[in-house]
């Protein structure tokens, strides 16, 4: 038997002197009073001896009841003496120094020995466990693709069985796929965070320290919110070295580091250059040089030059230009700045931009030019490019473009795309900016994701200019366009306070919808997902105290009284027998408080609606269905209509329009080979 864990206490014990031993003595005793029934029950004779006599030893120099000091009665044994010496200290009498062993000298002569020890030996294979990590043995492993596999990988790690080499190859690919993750992924990166930052080397791998930083940055880069928190809380825990807690100030400080990079903008003079060049002295200058020069120096600053800048300066001396050939100057390089696919790249890089400064005076810029132009130049010809329902078109495609050239990048913010689509819904045609985004999400589920992380940030004034249109549309079947919006609106409706008042509080009381397909719509994306069903139940019920309220009914025009009994009964028709039989004491109790409001009131319109409503109601929650509820009232339009929408709704009598036409804008994204001539005479025909 092993004595050690004894040994170890008396010795430290040893080593105490007396103002130490009373410090602890009342924290010794209870310690020894949970650990002596322990020793006297065990079935060991040997682990009895070693507790009494390390209690014996502990109270004696505790000085603990000196008259009658602990003594147990047991067989003494070498062990029992050997305790009890250790705290007389160490003596060297016994103890025989030998002589150092003799050291073998290398004579080296810089060569690579003859004979190099065997690996192979059985004695050594038993306690070694080989690993190689390097590029050869590591390029036959397939790297994991998706964030949840490499999540996948790592927890493995924690267990018995590991692949040394899958891991290796994961920690190498896990920092880039964590840049180039799209979508919400904050619960990924803590789950990543958190895995990451418990994890040890447990074989050789020369960057293992390097990979693992670089994870740590990256989440809190993607993820800086949920990260920088767990991170913070995690540096004050007791279960982490001084390493841990420098490498956490680490990530900290390089991920401010990445978060705050600004793009810098051109010099001062750059600035002052492109203003000078669409200035009066500049273009009467320009008259006097080639073709060739002119195209030159203007493709070189305008076309090729800084993005946001050039436009600024384009739209500046556009609004500031006095003379006819400054203005027609401004509009031919607006003109090639959109057609070479320039308004695309400005939207690109303000959405990858870290800073999202201006873009609301940016994006009433963009939204405003026809104005601009129409204001200054007044053309004769609204057909062209920058023509109001024209321009609509133009700013959508490249938008969507834009969109698409974003589903590669990381750190993607869509709030500029959002107030811009926002602006240009209201300034606009908001059916064209929908029948755009239609499109945009008819050629993929990515692409429907991505406009509904644009609606999110589009601003609570704009939000119902873009989002009635989608209920609205007439140019989609119902089956289809049900699923868009299910994609678009379906993610974002328990997430987004302002899109969830709107939807079910504000647009169910609109007149202007004038038959029952938008409210079909707007109801189907909370069935798709049993999360969403909740706000289906909490929506009912707030339908109907509304519908029972005596001001309501008092005050309310009958269209939107009738509109609120629709909406009562196409939310109840979207419930499952399961939910029906959950809710039914909750709506009798609204119907009986409800329907004394209704049969009071001096309109017959608004009774009718009431009992019909009422009827339809109790009879699909079955109650008393022996002698169903039946009220007498003369049978009109209104209550047919809302008997037949528990059937559901059916297109046989709705006619599927063909979308408005757009106007095609042809850009190859290419410079034209030869520029305006600013000095045209055909131009000026058309200008006034």
């Amino acid at each position: 038997m092993s004595t050690l864990p004894c040994e170890s206490i008396i010795i430290c014990f040893y080593y105490m002197d007396n103002d130490e031993r009373v410090v602890i003595k009342e924290k010794i005793m209870m310690l020894l009073a949970a650990g002596m029934p322990v020793h006297l029950d065990s079935n060991h004779p040997d682990f009895r001896r070693a507790g009494m006599v390390t209690a014996e030893i502990l109270t004696q120099f505790l000085g603990i009841n000196t008259e009658a000091p602990l003594k147990f009665d047991y067989e003494e044994t070498d062990d029992t003496r050997k305790l009890k010496s250790l705290l007389e200290g160490y003596t060297e009498q016994d103890f025989i120094v030998k002589e150092p062993p003799a050291q073998l000298i290398v004579e080296s002569d810089n060569k690579v020995p003859d004979k190099f020890t065997d690996l192979d030996s059985d004695d050594e294979e038993e306690d070694l466990k080989p690993f190689s990590s390097s590029d050869k043995d590591l390029a036959s492993v397939k790297p994991p693709v998706y964030l949840r596999e490499c999540i996948d990988i790592l927890t493995e790690a924690r267990e018995s069985d590991k692949d040394f080499d899958k891991i290796a190859v994961t920690l190498r690919i896990l920092p880039q796929l964590l840049i180039d993750a799209k979508g919400n992924v904050e619960e990924l990166a803590l789950e990543i965070t958190q895995i990451i930052l418990s994890l040890s080397s447990e074989f050789y791998m020369e960057d293992f320290c390097e990979c693992r930083k670089k994870i740590l940055i990256n989440c809190a880069v993607i993820a800086p919110r949920t990260v920088a928190d767990y991170l913070s809380y995690q540096f004050y825990e007791d279960n982490y070295t001084i390493g841990h807690r420098l490498d956490i100030l680490d990530v900290i400080v390089q991920a401010s580091r990445e978060l705050s990079r600004i793009a810098v903008s051109p010099r001062e003079d750059e600035i002052e250059k492109l203003k000078i060049l669409l200035g009066d002295v500049a273009i009467k200058w320009l008259s006097q040089i080639s073709e060739q020069e002119k195209k030159k120096l203007y493709y070189s600053n305008f076309i090729y030059g800084p993005v946001l800048d050039c436009f600024l300066t384009i739209l500046s001396s556009l609004k500031q230009g006095k003379h006819l050939k400054v203005m027609q100057a401004c509009y031919d390089v607006l003109k090639q700045f959109v057609s070479v696919g320039r308004l695309q790249q400005l939207i690109v890089e303000k959405s990858l931009a870290r800073s999202n400064v201006e873009i609301e005076s940016l994006a009433t810029h963009l939204c405003n030019i026809p104005e601009c132009i129409d204001n200054k130049m007044n053309l004769l010809n609204t057909h062209h490019m920058f023509g109001k329902s024209n321009y609509v078109v133009v700013l959508m495609q490249n938008i969507l473009g834009a969109l698409e050239r974003l589903q590669h990048q990381s750190s993607v913010k869509y709030d500029f795309v959002g107030k811009l689509v926002g602006k240009l819904a209201v300034l606009g045609d908001r059916n064209v900016v929908v029948q755009c985004l239609l499109e945009f999400v008819n050629r993929g589920h990515e692409n429907g994701e991505q406009v509904s992380e644009v609606l999110t940030y589009v601003s609570s004034q704009h939000l119902e200019a873009v989002t009635l249109p989608f209920f609205t549309c007439d140019f989609i079947p119902f089956h289809e366009l049900k699923q868009f919006i299910n994609i678009v609106f379906g993610p974002k409706i328990v997430l987004i306070g302002k899109l969830c008042t709107l939807l079910y509080h504000r647009l169910i009381f609109l007149k202007y919808f004038k038959d029952v397909r938008p409210k079909y719509l707007l109801f189907y994306p909370l069935t798709t997902r049993d999360e969403r069903r909740y706000l289906l139940t909490k929506t009912l019920f707030e339908l109907l105290t509304v519908w029972g309220n005596k001001s309501s009914v008092d005050l309310q025009p009958y269209e939107h009284h009738l509109a609120l009994c629709e909406s009562i009964i196409i939310c109840f028709y979207y419930m499952d027998n399961d939910e029906r039989v959950v809710i039914k004491e909750k709506i009798m109790m609204l119907l009986a408080a409800g329907m004394p409001v209704h049969l009071d009131s001096n309109h017959p319109d608004f009774r009718r609606a009431g009992m019909v409503t009422a009827e339809i109601l109790t009879q699909f929650l079955g109650i008393n269905t022996e002698a169903p509820l039946k009220f007498d009232y003369e049978e009109t339009d209104d209550t047919r209509k809302l008997k037949s929408l528990l059937e559901g709704y059916t297109e046989q009598d709705f006619i599927v329009k063909e979308p408005p036409a757009q106007l095609i804008v042809e850009s190859d994204n290419k410079v034209p080979d030869k520029f305006t001539d600013l000095d045209s005479d055909d131009e000026e025909e058309d200008l006034k």
